[in-house]
């Protein structure tokens, strides 16, 4: 029996994590965490019968801890440090959205923990200090469907075989609109993703190509890629989530329908496969694999990668503002193109430095994103 916890449960990859579980014998769910969708939790805990949870609201913690007195309930930040750590916990599933997910991922990792993570964020911002407690190979182990496809297609191979990584991007919902458009882009138009199921700041990342961004930073930290081992395609069939190129040109890709729940059960039942009854791809009828090649004009966002590259400590700072700079779109207060140019302006006011200590992260990412607050306000609508 393998024990879950999964930090992030009322999620989009939390909940679709819990559905692959479901009729899963093998697994039990031996924590949970949320913030506030406490009516969603309430019907995982009535499901799984997990025998912890964190909570992000404290009102809710005293109020689910009186209603189920058998569950051990935790709160706040040092709640989800507890559940990240419990001796009984086999793997842990980070689901959290942002740079909240780092300490959690950090404290598990820390204490000898294997963490399947679908937490861009703290690996782009937090990647080099997280390899500092990952003391053995597939600890830390990818949910993201194209990380997952190359983890397939290595597979064990040699180092020196290796040609390069070919990631695809299903190039979101504006890859053929017009660049003089883009400045008119609205919220609900960048939620409408053409493939995939996600949550909202994941989806305007999607929108922006900033997720393809942290992919290929996340490929450095997962697989030891340098930049020019990675490219980067437009595929908007997502079916082919990633492929790797050898030095026999030969090419491995992984194929299958869009749908997270995959990636999410390799991860979850590694070094094993098991049977799901999850949707497969039908041959026999017309399929069809356009790709296309990335437009830097129409995504500059994907520049940012090899910025972090040439200096690891800017990873952070990318991150953070990324992050504001997100949620100011989503409230409409800037433009969808003004994204870019926040995350751009933030870079060039900040001096990347040496981070040596969690702790120290932290206080940066908080310092980080005061100051594009600041920076933002030049173009609020």
């Amino acid at each position: 029996m393998k024990n879950i916890v999964i930090l992030g449960s009322t999620g989009t990859i939390g909940t679709q994590t819990l559905d692959v579980i479901k009729n899963d014998t093998t697994k039990k769910v031996l924590g949970l965490s949320a913030n506030k969708n406490i009516e969603l939790l309430e019907k995982q805990i009535t499901q799984f019968l997990p025998k912890y949870v964190s909570i992000g609201d404290e009102n809710s913690y005293w109020y689910l801890k009186s209603k189920y007195p058998d569950i051990t309930f935790f709160y706040g930040e040092e709640g989800l440090k507890n559940l990240s750590t419990l001796s009984e916990a086999d793997l842990i599933v980070s689901a959290l959205v942002g740079f909240s997910g780092f300490i959690p991922v950090y404290n598990a990792l820390k204490m000898g923990k294997q963490v399947a993570i679908a937490n861009k964020e703290s690996i782009v911002a937090g990647g080099e200090l997280l390899k500092t407690v990952t003391t053995r190979e597939n600890q830390l182990i990818p949910i993201d469907s194209e990380h997952v496809a190359i983890w397939q297609a290595l597979n064990g191979s040699k180092r020196e075989e290796l040609s390069k990584i070919i990631i695809t991007a299903s190039g979101g919902p504006f890859f053929k609109t017009e660049i003089s458009e883009l400045k008119n882009i609205k919220v609900e138009d960048a939620l409408k993703h053409p493939n995939w199921k996600m949550g909202n700041k994941i989806t305007i990342d999607s929108s922006t190509m900033m997720n393809k961004t942290f992919e290929i930073i996340e490929a450095f930290h997962f697989f030891n890629i340098s930049p020019n081992e990675i490219e980067v395609v437009i595929h908007p069939e997502s079916i082919v989530h990633s492929m790797v190129q050898y030095c026999d040109s030969s090419i491995i890709a992984q194929l299958g329908v869009p749908d997270m729940k995959i990636p999410i059960s390799y991860s979850i039942n590694y070094p094993d496969r098991f049977s799901y009854p999850f949707k497969t791809l039908d041959f026999s009828q017309f399929l069809t694999l356009e790709f296309y090649p990335l437009d830097k004009k129409r995504f500059p966002s994907i520049n940012f990668a090899n910025e972090v590259f040439k200096n690891r400590d800017l990873g952070v700072i990318i991150n953070g503002a990324n992050e504001i700079a997100v949620d100011t779109f989503l409230k409409r207060e800037i433009s969808w193109v003004d994204i870019y140019s926040i995350i751009s302006d933030t870079a060039e006011k900040i001096t990347p430095s040496k981070i040596k200590e969690p702790e120290e992260l932290l206080i940066r990412d908080h310092e980080i994103k005061k100051i594009t607050k600041e920076l933002i306000k030049k173009y609020t609508i």
